[in-house]
């Protein structure tokens, strides 16, 4: 039985985009991926992509360059493991 990969593990998998913010997330019930898309949705941020890393852990390709906005109104929500990758920079912005 293998164990679950922790987040860093996960991120060293995911590369920068110059145009396009990224968020790592873990769902967990009660909330789930539509959930995530209506927060992202209400922010006017378009998903560009969504890709399934496991059963609950996603990356989000987002149309954005900055992703602390999207990040606090995800936690806001309820999601609580994320982890947001900016645009050009590659640097994570983690949340406890």
């Amino acid at each position: 039985m293998s164990e679950e990969k922790t987040f860093d593990e996960y991120l060293q998998n995911i590369e920068p985009d110059r145009d396009w913010a990224k968020v790592i997330i873990k769902i967990v019930p009660p909330l789930s991926i539509e959930k995530a898309q209506a927060v992202l949705n209400s922010l006017n941020i378009n998903i560009i992509s969504t890709k399934r890393i496991t059963n609950q852990h996603f990356v989000f390709i987002l149309n954005t360059k900055d992703i602390r906005l999207t990040v606090l109104s995800l936690v806001e929500n309820g999601f609580t493991e994320i982890k947001g990758l900016n645009a050009s920079n590659g640097s994570f912005k983690n949340i406890p």
